[in-house]
């Protein structure tokens, strides 16, 4: 069996997918028929010293480590399964045998035994057995003699992996183990062997979420914290960088419990970091102030407004891209500039201010030096001025730098001149931003007919610079769309010129080669802005593209291999004329409609039936009720596919994307044919409950199933009835998940849509129907816990107003159940408290529905 193991590990190491696979198949075979043998085996080869080569060695390894690792509940009930099926004696043997290798395997092998032994006790810790595993990992390092370099990495190696998750381990484990782990890493950082730090700090990083407790406690948390800064201070820069990574993951989980340290003493490390001449050192500082930078965005802290002047000083010359070399590495002149962005986003108010030029050392405002950047008559001097403009400039800045920009714009101009691709992509970048926050600075018709018209040209001259020319194209018409017109409509060019700038650029994309995706996607997303951006007296235009679309899309729907990627930029822009000619589209919907069919009854175009359910939301939300005329032909595709999301289909990389506009298309076409959705509700409804019940739909479309929910009651009125009691088990099953902290953002949009479900299902029954009575509990359930659970404005807002519809509907009944539901205190207080909120929308919220309350119930409330 040795020789067999043996030569599937060769074969994994091929290119061939047809060797690997077999000896995937091999390796998966044996562990299902012996895999205590198997595991002995890779063991071995591991740690075999003599007749076996690195690759082979490693590669032993990551299959074994492979066996006892899981990403879901179900694969660590296979992995414990399976570890289970051995007799207790070998498992017993095999903990031993990893431990003691632990003591003799030294370099990549010992890294890998550490990863094995950390991800079999990993199964052993989470279902409650080796309650001693940290012993006996401090027991080799404590008893060892002689302690030698080797046995420290392992011990603090495998201690650094055991504990990077702590999911599932008793809480208990982790507090009588969290100290002795800590002594252990903290002596490591001490070592004087530069390796042994490196690996201490870096299990001391992987280790912050199992010592939470220590940190909690000051005395603790500060002796963490200076190994921290001891470490930064290491001659060595790789040891340096990696503790004030370890400091950044702390700052990153314990921000209020370590944030403080900053100023006492990160800050200075993180300013030395920055003027060092090593990019990892100069990196890592930059995502230290990032992390602070974050956090205060979204709260209060004066940190990065007290920095702002240094940080700037040191970030300016940084920006510079010696060379200017296009690659995609994180470099520091990129991570320069993505700080800088989120300083003056942060401490918008400091772009008035001085700083020193590193320089000269002479103190200037920011903006002139950033103008003197952009005059230098060096090419990466002035592309570093315009990224730093470019950073700068944001929604809170533009009027301070108002003035300055509409000085400095003629400058900017001349990177759309330049021959250097670098140069030219950075201008076209910063003229959209320009557009964007400061359009009434850049934005007269002059300024914008120039910049226009040259992009046009490097459109369909340049090609090396025509995908940015698109995609800024498509910004700055945007931004023209956004802002009212400065002077006449006449004088601007996108007006003046439409018809003329819609040939061009739809001739440049009808032009393209096959192979052209990532030009044919940008282009397509500049035409849609065009064509949204049409005022109505060229509307025309705009139907003559929608017929020129279907087409083109017509066309390549008949060829023998349809270019997939075109029919979906050519149905991209016919959604776009839809919602541009929503009063003449009509004319057109029959073709629009025939096209979407099409590919909805051709199953190899799977990939496409996003785009297609996509158009035909679009039109329905457009038409309204005409869209009544296509319903019968389009349900049976929705009935169809309804089923890939109650898993019975079968899922690709799309099916996320597809499941979601599935929904959100149900929605739509009820909301557009009102009652005529009546006829098939019976149809969908069923399976879009048993959708949102499947563990195969992604959670995406969970929350865009709840809305269309709530549209359908909204659309058919006493109809859904029969489906309200479903609703509340829906509502309950969602308000049950509980908000642990690690997906917030979904969890919070999931309950947004519940309100806005309960809130449809409660107007449309008009205070008449008895379901809603019987279940008011289950409604105020949700409120409170919702409330409860978090201050968000929006779900406030609307628990807020969901109250006045029950009270409006159905406070007044005689049922004295209801009533006194409603008038339960903890309701009174909710409102009384957010009517002194000073969140404007919040606070109205709260007095309206107080106001509302008093009309129903004739009294003060």
């Amino acid at each position: 069996m040795r020789d067999q193991l043996l030569n599937a590990l060769q074969r994994l190491q091929l290119a061939d997918n047809l060797e690997r696979k077999a000896a995937e198949e091999y390796i998966v075979s044996t562990s299902q028929n012996n895999f205590q043998e198997l595991i002995s085996l890779l063991f071995d080869i591991l740690t075999d010293k003599i007749n076996v080569d690195l690759t082979l060695k490693m590669t032993a390894g990551m299959v074994l480590k492979m066996f006892f690792v899981w990403e879901s509940a179900d694969k660590r009930d296979e992995v414990n399964a399976r570890w289970m099926s051995l007799p207790e004696g070998a498992r017993v043997l095999f903990k031993q045998r990893l431990l003691d290798s632990l003591k003799v395997c030294s370099g990549r092998i010992g890294d890998i035994i550490a990863q094995c032994l950390s991800a079999v006790a990993k199964v052993e810790v989470v279902n409650g057995r080796w309650p001693d595993v940290f012993k006996d990992l401090i027991a080799i390092y404590s008893q060892t003699v002689p302690l030698t370099n080797t046995v420290k990495k392992n011990v603090i190696d495998a201690i650094g992996h055991l504990c990077l998750d702590i999911t599932g381990m008793e809480e208990k484990l982790i507090m009588g183990s969290s100290g002795s782990i800590l002594t252990v890493i903290i002596n490591g950082t001490r070592s004087g062997d530069d390796e042994i730090k490196l690996c201490s700090f870096r299990s001391l990083e992987r280790s912050l979420g199992f010592i939470a407790y220590n940190i909690e406690l000051e005395n603790e948390c500060l002796a963490i914290v200076e190994t921290l800064y001891t470490g930064c201070k290491d001659s060595n820069a790789e040891v340096a960088t990696k503790a004030l990574e370890c400091f950044i993951g702390a700052l990153f989980m314990y921000y209020k419990q370590v944030s403080k340290y900053i100023k006492i003493a990160f800050g200075a490390m993180a300013m030395e970091f920055l003027s060092s001449n090593t990019p990892e050192k100069v990196v890592m500082a930059i995502e230290m102030w990032g992390v602070v930078t974050d956090y205060e965005i979204e709260n209060e802290g004066d940190i990065i407004a007290e920095a702002f002047p240094a940080l700037a000083r040191e970030l300016l010359p940084m920006l510079v891209n010696e060379g200017l070399e296009q690659i995609e590495e994180w470099e520091p002149h990129k991570a320069a500039a993505w700080l800088l962005t989120l300083m003056c986003e942060c401490a918008p108010e400091r772009v008035k201010e001085e700083i020193a030029v590193k320089e000269t050392g002479k103190t200037m405002a920011l903006v002139l030096a950033i103008e003197r950047m952009l005059l230098s008559d060096k090419p990466d001097v002035f592309e570093a001025g315009m990224i730093a403009l470019g950073s700068v400039l944001n929604e809170r800045t533009a009027n301070d730098l108002g003035t300055f920009v509409r000085k400095i714009s003629p400058v900017v101009f001349k990177a759309l001149l330049s021959p250097d691709p670098a140069v030219l992509d950075t201008g076209l970048w910063v003229f959209e931003k320009l557009f964007k926050h400061a359009y009434g600075a850049v934005g007269t018709a002059k300024s914008q007919e120039e910049v226009i018209t040259k992009i046009i040209e490097i459109l369909n001259t340049n090609p090396g610079g025509a995908v940015n020319a698109a995609w800024a194209l498509a910004g700055i018409v945007s931004a023209i769309r956004a802002e009212p017109p400065i002077g006449d409509e006449d004088e601007i060019i996108l007006f003046t010129k439409y018809t003329e700038i819609v040939t061009i650029v739809l001739g440049r994309f009808f032009r393209l080669m096959k192979d052209e995706y990532t030009l044919r996607v940008a282009l397509s997303s500049a035409a849609c802005e065009i064509i949204n951006a049409a005022p109505e007296k060229n509307h025309k235009v705009v139907l003559g593209v929608v017929s020129d679309m279907l087409s083109h899309t017509k066309t390549e729907l008949t060829n023998d291999k349809p270019n997939e990627e075109a029919i979906s930029c050519f149905l991209s822009v016919i959604q776009a004329c839809i919602s541009s000619c929503s009063s003449q589209i009509l004319v057109s919907a029959q073709d629009i409609v025939e096209v979407s069919l099409y590919i909805l009854s051709h199953p190899q175009m799977f990939t496409l039936y996003t785009d297609a359910y996509l158009t035909l939301g679009t039109l329905g939300d457009t038409i309204g009720i005409e869209f009544c005329n296509y319903t019968e032909r389009v349900i049976e595709y929705v009935v169809r596919d309804l089923s890939r999301l109650e898993g019975l289909g079968v899922e690709g990389e799309g099916f996320p994307i597809f499941s979601t506009t599935l929904v959100t298309f149900i929605g739509s076409m009820a909301s557009a044919t009102q009652l005529g959705f009546g006829a098939y509700v019976d149809v969908i409804v069923p399976r879009l409950i048993r959708a949102v019940s499947s563990p195969g739909l992604p959670r995406e479309a969970k929350v865009t199933a709840v809305t269309a929910f709530a549209d359908i009651s909204l659309a058919i009125g006493k109809i859904f009835d029969k489906y309200i009691g479903s609703m509340f088990s829906i509502a309950l099953s969602i308000i049950s998940v509980e908000d642990d902290g690690t997906d917030s953002n979904f969890i919070l949009m999931l309950r947004e849509s519940l309100l806005d479900l309960l809130s449809c299902i409660i107007q449309s029954s008009n205070g008449k129907n008895p379901m809603i009575g019987d279940n008011v509990t289950v409604i105020l359930e949700v409120i409170k816990k919702i409330i409860t659970e978090t201050t968000d404005s929006t779900c406030v807002v609307k628990s807020l107003y969901l109250i006045s519809d029950l009270w409006m509907l159905y406070g007044t009944t005689r049922n004295t159940y209801i009533t006194q539901q409603l008038d339960s205190r903890w309701i009174a207080d909710f409102i009384a408290a957010k009517a002194q909120s000073a969140n404007k929308e919040v606070k109205e919220a709260a007095i309206t529905t107080r106001a509302q309350i008093n009309t129903a119930t004739d009294q003060e409330y």
